[in-house]
């Protein structure tokens, strides 16, 4: 990876009186692929401006810019002469309103490079002599403006190219600035990232230069493919890079690079939707939907009603539970792993399993068994069935007064990563059978269509399935991982109690990772809130698209096809569900051919599939293919 020698600069630095600073890409970035893709952003502010609508503007304010500097010594020139060259070539266009649109384009899409921050903030400190000098059009005063906006406001001087009709590329502009300033060439550094304008002619001048890379590639998830053919993509990937600082927290930049994208375009896309259904409640449902309420409420600051919904699979089950009738039933309702031990089983059914050790020392049973290896279980389920029916009966009454507490009635749109859409059908289900007025519509970042029941078929959409060009099997190999993502920090509801004020809160078990483990997500949280925040308020100049195909492409690179120093970060990291599962459980590959059984039992239990394939075989294999080829035998 290409990075700045900060410390070689700053002791070249030291040694000097004076530092000259080229301008574009060294000090400021603009936050598009190309200078030039600025002219496409400028024709699209302009005809969303005026009635008169302009094509191909790029191409022909290319085009101008190249006629005017061939009539103007050294080929130095200003906006204005751009813009006289370009007049003729476009009918009906107001040369005016169109410069300050470009104008204003630069200014918008500039950001601080951040890179370069901390040399150019020593010098300021070290009470420097600094000097700006650039090949550029622009006025002085937009630069200026520009510049300012992007954190640099301390120099001594500042030489434009086109003010100056002089320039870096032939050297007469260091000239000048050097004669201009006063000092003598020995005392000088310049720091830019052109090879020939900003080293090769100031060392032909006899002043010190310095190159700094052009592109510093940052982010670590970029998929090559789609970036040769995807713009949007691009643009994306340019931004990200601009933004992410290599100084930051791994998990951070992680949650910046690959889950920023996708959380902001799934509430973006819940935002238009929202809006098309004419629909203003929304519920997020505990505990994924915390980040994604956060960053809806980022996009949207006002004009929706946002509740955060505590509900779980165990606090909501209660109601079916409260009429359970058989074994079969209650397995059919609790939807349990093929491991579970009678401890857990309890806790399933809202039974404190103290109350019952006569019991359980009558049928021979202990706490850590298998329920599904235990004989005789259909009759030990059918003595506990009543107790299992009254105490879900007083908690079906308790999330009931919650539900109307939280004014879940009418129109309302419930939000959640997805999959299943458990929660909206045993939603449904409760307010159907309790005479809610309700009426429930599903948005999901994605579903597993076919899993769905008949209930909610016709009651969800989900973001995923604007492209075709992804399913649910593509994420299907790292779901728990990137789930735990979105994970709040707080355990899952239990059930729900009234409090001295006679109103009734959720009830919540111990949240499940430790303080170090905790940071990692809040850590990678921290970094996706940032983006939907940063990129919310960039966004108006640039074309970055909200498509789940270019938002989901860092996140697929992450989770399909990770590198080694990847499952190192996470590898160690359990998922907690119904039993406690790392992300990746591994023995060494000689062991696996020893016993397939074992490697299969392994590939099972582990909570990040694409992962523990890696790091079994670690060689670059298309393991999204073979994680695929293996659930053809997968008959869960």
């Amino acid at each position: 990876m290409k990075k700045i020698n900060v410390k070689k600069i700053i002791k070249v630095v030291n040694k000097k009186d004076c530092v000259s600073f080229d301008i574009f890409n060294t000090l400021i970035r603009r936050n598009v692929c190309s200078p030039t893709d600025v002219f496409d952003i400028a024709e699209k502010k302009y005809n969303q401006k005026t009635n008169e609508k302009i094509r191909g503007f790029k191409n022909i304010r290319i085009v101008s810019e190249i006629d005017a500097r061939k009539k103007h010594e050294y080929g130095e020139v200003t906006l204005d002469d751009i813009y006289n060259e370009l007049s003729p070539r476009i009918k009906n266009i107001d040369i005016e309103v169109m410069k300050k649109i470009e104008t204003e384009c630069e200014y918008n899409l500039c950001v601080q490079n951040i890179d370069m921050r901390y040399i150019y903030e020593y010098c300021v400190k070290n009470h420097k002599k600094i000097i700006l000098i650039s090949d550029m059009y622009l006025p002085k005063a937009t630069i200026e403006s520009m510049l300012k906006k992007c954190g640099i406001k301390t120099y001594n001087y500042i030489f434009i190219s086109g003010c100056e009709k002089k320039n870096k590329r032939y050297g007469k502009l260091y000239d000048y600035a050097i004669q201009k300033v006063g000092i003598k060439k020995k005392n000088v550094v310049h720091i830019g990232d052109s090879l020939r304008n900003d080293f090769i002619i100031p060392s032909l001048k006899l002043i010190k230069a310095i190159k700094i890379p052009s592109v510093i590639e940052k982010t670590n998830y970029t998929n090559k493919k789609l970036i040769d053919s995807n713009k949007e993509y691009r643009m994306l990937c340019n931004y990200l890079n601009n933004k992410i600082s290599l100084d930051n927290n791994i998990y951070y930049n992680i949650g910046y690079e690959c889950l920023g994208p996708i959380l902001n375009g799934y509430c973006v896309w819940l935002s238009n939707l929202s809006k098309s259904k004419k629909i203003n409640k929304v519920y997020f449902l505990a505990r994924e939907g915390n980040l994604i309420k956060s960053a809806f409420e980022i996009i949207n600051d006002k004009g929706f009603d946002t509740h955060y919904l505590y509900l779980s699979r165990k606090s909501s089950r209660c109601i079916a539970l409260a009429r359970v009738k058989d074994l079969d039933e209650a397995l059919a309702i609790l939807r349990l792993p093929r491991f579970v031990t009678l401890f857990s089983f309890f806790e399933n059914v809202n039974l404190p399993i103290a109350n019952y050790n006569v019991l359980i020392e009558k049928y021979g049973y202990l706490k850590d068994d298998n329920i599904f290896s235990l004989k005789d279980f259909a009759n030990f389920f059918d003595e506990i069935r009543k107790d299992i029916n009254i105490i879900n009966k007083k908690k079906t009454s308790d999330l009931l007064m919650y539900l109307k507490q939280q004014k879940f009635y009418g129109n309302v749109i419930v939000s959640d990563v997805g999959w299943r859409g458990t929660m909206q059908e045993m939603l449904d289900e409760i307010c159907a059978s309790n005479k809610i007025d309700v009426s429930i519509l599903g948005l999901y970042l994605g579903l597993n269509r076919s899993k769905l029941s008949k209930r909610i078929k016709n009651k969800v959409e989900d973001y995923l399935s604007t492209t075709n060009s992804k399913e649910y099997n593509d994420i299907r190999g790292f779901l728990n991982l990137f789930e735990s993502f979105f994970l709040a920090q707080h355990g899952t509801t239990i059930s729900y109690a009234k409090n001295n004020k006679g109103e009734v809160t959720p009830v919540l078990g111990n949240y499940e990772y430790t303080k170090d483990k905790m940071k990692v997500f809040s850590d990678i949280q921290k970094g996706a809130l940032d983006f939907v925040n940063d990129y919310n308020i960039d966004n108006e100049f640039m074309c970055i698209s909200t498509n789940f195909i270019e938002n989901y492409a860092n996140m697929e690179m992450l989770g399909n096809h990770p590198r080694i120093c990847d499952i190192k970060l996470f590898g160690k990291i359990s998922y907690v569900e119904n039993e406690e599962n790392g992300f990746i459980e591994k023995h060494n590959f000689i062991k696996y051919l020893a016993s397939p059984k074992q490697f299969y039992k392994d590939f099972s239990n582990s909570r990040w599939k694409i992962g523990f394939l890696k790091q079994v075989f670690k060689i670059k294999l298309n393991y999204l293919k073979i994680y695929k080829f293996i659930l053809k035998f997968d008959k869960r």
